[in-house]
C-alpha cells in the first residue's frame, strides 16, 4: 500500500471516530440509552458482521487459531471490551471535547508500550510531531 493511501485511511479513521463519538454522546444523552445497551448493540453487530466475514472467506471459526494464540486473543478481547465500556462511560459523563483530548493521549501511550514491550525506538521527530498533535487537540478542545 502506498504512503498516500495509508495517510488517507488514517485520516478517514480519525473522522470516523469523531463522528462515532458524537453519535454515541447523542444516543446516551438525547435518546437515554445506557452504556450496557450500547455495548450490547455493538457486540451483536460485531458478532454478526464477523460471522459473515468468516463464512464469506470460507474459513472455520476455530480451526485456524493456533493453540499458542488462544490466551493472547482472549486477553486482547477482554482489554478491548474494558476499553469500550470505559469509552462509553466517559463520553456519557464528560463533555465531548474533554473526552477527545483524553482519548488523543493514545499515541503517547501506544508509543510508550511499543518501546517497553516491542523494543521499538521513537525518533526525536516522531516525538515532536506527537507533541504538536496533542497540543493542537488540546487547543481545539
Amino acid at each position: 500500500m502506498s504512503v498516500c493511501t495509508v495517510f488517507l485511511l488514517a485520516n478517514l479513521t480519525c473522522i470516523a471516530f469523531a463522528v462515532f463519538h458524537a453519535f454515541l454522546k447523542d444516543l446516551q444523552t438525547a435518546e437515554g440509552l445506557s452504556c450496557c445497551e450500547i455495548n450490547l448493540i455493538r457486540s451483536a453487530f460485531i458478532m454478526i458482521t464477523s460471522t459473515g466475514m468468516v463464512k464469506l472467506a470460507g474459513q472455520s471459526f476455530y480451526r485456524s487459531i493456533q493453540a499458542n494464540h488462544v490466551i493472547p486473543l482472549i486477553l486482547r478481547s477482554l482489554a478491548g471490551t474494558i476499553a469500550y465500556i470505559t469509552v462509553t462511560v466517559s463520553i456519557k459523563n464528560l463533555p465531548l471535547t474533554i473526552h477527545q483530548v483524553i482519548h488523543n493521549t493514545m499515541p503517547f501511550l501506544t508509543a510508550l508500550l511499543a518501546c517497553m514491550f516491542l523494543r521499538e525506538r521513537i525518533s526525536l521527530f516522531e516525538l515532536g510531531t506527537m507533541c504538536m498533535c496533542f497540543v493542537g487537540i488540546a487547543i481545539v478542545g
